[in-house]
């Protein structure tokens, strides 16, 4: 069955099915152009073991660090940065391993190895406990790094945290199109908004800033981690912002998880926002971080 063909009848297990489809279907020297970020004024590179991790500092205040999406890098917090920063906080972006200078070994990993990453980065702020914000994939280390160094995080922000609900298999099919560079733009652009974007939405902004390897590593370091290790997100109180139109990550994903944690969790739904989300509804995600944490 050609590799389209069998996302189309996906529909169980869906995270271990396309890990194998992108493994297949991905060329694996693939990267993005490397994305400037005009608003870094202080990147540092810290020692984490057997990785150095480049990390981007903006600001000055409570600290605040920022996980990017799977096989993105920090350039997608950008605008969110600014207004953080705008806000009066301290903006961290660490660049996972394989982006910027960011170096370490990339195979044999499970997500407490790419934790400890950022708990050495965390650690080397000597500020105390962080929030950490999470988008996506970057959700599930901002609950691994919760779990195992309680004391290094005060709070966490989870966008378009994906749970076990399978998308349907027509977003898978695009999902995976979207991974793709030897498409046509026009129709690979297509897939990028069927996949991520809500309706009517640009998702023009998505089209670079993929990394491959890295996406390898972190879909490879997922597959070799427990749920367990990070659903639960240990003790830390949460602040959950789900996209209505994501379909990635549908809505009643989110709507579970306040029902299982209750009081522990805000829940807060962003309209006309999809799994990208950050793109898409900047200022809706920055007001509600900023109430988040002055409350």
């Amino acid at each position: 069955m050609p590799i389209l063909d069998a996302a189309r009848h996906t529909t169980h297990r869906s995270w271990p099915v396309f890990v194998w489809l992108v493994s297949l279907f991905v060329p694996t020297v693939w990267a993005a152009p490397v994305t400037q970020d005009p608003l870094v004024a202080e990147p540092a590179l810290i020692e984490a073991g057997a990785a150095t991790i480049h990390v981007l500092i903006e600001g000055k205040g409570r600290p605040i660090v920022l996980l990017p999406a799977l096989g993105r890098g920090a350039a997608d917090f950008s605008d969110l940065s600014a207004r953080l920063v705008a806000a009066g906080f301290q903006v961290v972006r660490p660049q996972p391993r394989g982006l910027g200078a960011s170096t370490g070994p990339t195979s044999g990993l499970t997500l407490h190895d790419l934790g400890n990453d950022i708990a050495a980065v965390i650690r080397a702020l000597d500020s105390g406990p962080v929030t950490l914000v999470g988008h996506a994939f970057g959700s599930r280390l901002a609950r691994v790094v919760a779990r195992d160094h309680p004391r290094l995080v005060s709070a966490l922000v989870l966008l378009a945290a994906e749970e076990r609900q399978p998308a349907r298999p027509e977003v898978l099919h695009a999902r995976l199109m979207s991974y793709d560079p030897s498409l046509p733009q026009s129709v690979r652009r297509q897939a990028i908004q069927q996949a991520f974007f809500a309706a009517g939405n640009d998702p023009v902004g998505w089209q670079d800033g993929w990394y491959q390897k890295a996406t390898r590593m972190q879909m490879a370091a997922s597959l070799a981690t427990e749920d367990q290790a990070w659903v639960a997100a240990g003790s830390a109180p949460i602040l959950l912002l789900q996209g209505t139109e994501d379909k990635i990550a549908p809505p009643e994903n989110a709507r579970r998880f306040k029902r299982q944690y209750g009081r522990r969790v805000s829940l807060v739904e962003i309209a006309k926002a999809g799994h990208a989300m950050l793109p898409e509804q900047p200022q809706a995600i920055a007001e509600a971080i900023v109430r988040f944490l002055r409350r």
